[in-house]
């Protein structure tokens, strides 16, 4: 077992970015993974997940710099979240390259390596949130301007938002933003 583990860390240090996703090995660890949290889909939520992982690694060169052992494990943690890299306005997650020091040299100098980092947008974060059981829904966030009626406090140890646009808009300049979040238990929140 530990062999098998450390033959795969090596056969992944040595995979180019673009090759990572279609490695055998890394197929049946995502399926594994997946279906291990999520208990079916995996076989689906891997062909679809390979095609939106490649496609990110087309789109960005940057990221076709990054180590295969990064890569690796952004795509497991798209497996282990449950979410997905589908484009849109929507968009849940999505992958950025970094660079991250992976030690010093023989001369005392910083060793960096690029890595793919997957970074989960407001709404995959939501998505999250809810997959935990922490929430319930979150409407869309409301933007307040100058002129709008806005009163924010507590009472009886509940957050409240009183609010009135003002229309027709008498102002551009953006004063507040808040989102009702219903929690898991029904009661709201506001952020």
């Amino acid at each position: 077992m530990c062999n098998n583990a450390l033959s795969f860390a090596q056969e992944l240090q040595q995979l180019k970015a673009t090759d990572v996703i279609r490695n055998e090995r890394v197929r049946a660890q995502f399926i594994n993974v997946y279906n291990s949290i999520w208990n079916e889909g995996g076989e689906q939520a891997y062909e679809r997940e390979a095609i939106y992982f490649n496609q990110q690694l087309r789109d960005k060169p940057k990221l076709r710099e990054c180590s295969g052992t990064s890569v690796f494990y952004a795509f497991i943690d798209l497996a282990v979240k449950g979410l997905s890299l589908a484009p849109g306005t929507q968009a849940l997650c999505y992958l950025i390259p970094r660079s991250r020091k992976v030690g010093v040299d023989q001369q005392g100098k910083d060793v960096w390596e690029l890595a793919c980092d997957l970074t989960f947008s407001p709404y995959g974060e939501l998505v999250l949130r809810k997959n935990a059981g922490q929430i319930r829904h979150a409407d869309n966030p409301v933007i307040v301007y100058e002129g709008d009626s806005f009163q924010y406090g507590e009472q009886n140890g509940q957050k409240i938002v009183n609010y009135m646009s003002a229309f027709p808009r008498t102002s551009s300049k953006i004063i507040a933003c808040f989102v009702k979040i219903t929690r898991a238990d029904g009661t709201i929140d506001y952020s």
